[in-house]
């Protein structure tokens, strides 16, 4: 008997790694899909993935089966860890914008 995602979830907060891997062998190709149509880039599609199943493992993002399906909320995860990123990295340019305009002579 296949378990449902929900009772996989549950085995999966109580310590069972191979829950999770059921979990990640079920969706990692559906969020790496999702992850790379946002952002072109396979090293960061595949970065999005771990971070995903990492919060996933950390039990960072309870999940509720009355709110929404197994698969959406993990699109929600991924997208939000992409959206994330984008941050990170423009607050990153940012400041090393404004790092060099500082250091730079004036002409």
């Amino acid at each position: 008997m296949t378990k449902t995602d929900l009772e996989l979830y549950d085995s999966m907060c109580s310590g069972d790694k191979s829950a999770l891997e059921s979990i990640y062998s079920k969706y990692e190709k559906l969020l790496y899909s999702y992850a790379y149509k946002m952002t072109s880039t396979h090293e960061v599609s595949e970065e999005i993935v771990q971070d995903v199943f990492t919060k996933l493992w950390q039990n960072k993002n309870p999940y509720d089966a009355d709110k929404a399906k197994m698969s959406t909320w993990l699109i929600t995860i991924t997208r939000n860890s992409v959206i994330d990123l984008f941050r990170k990295k423009n607050s990153q340019c940012s400041w090393i914008q404004q790092q060099t305009a500082t250091c730079l002579p004036k002409h």
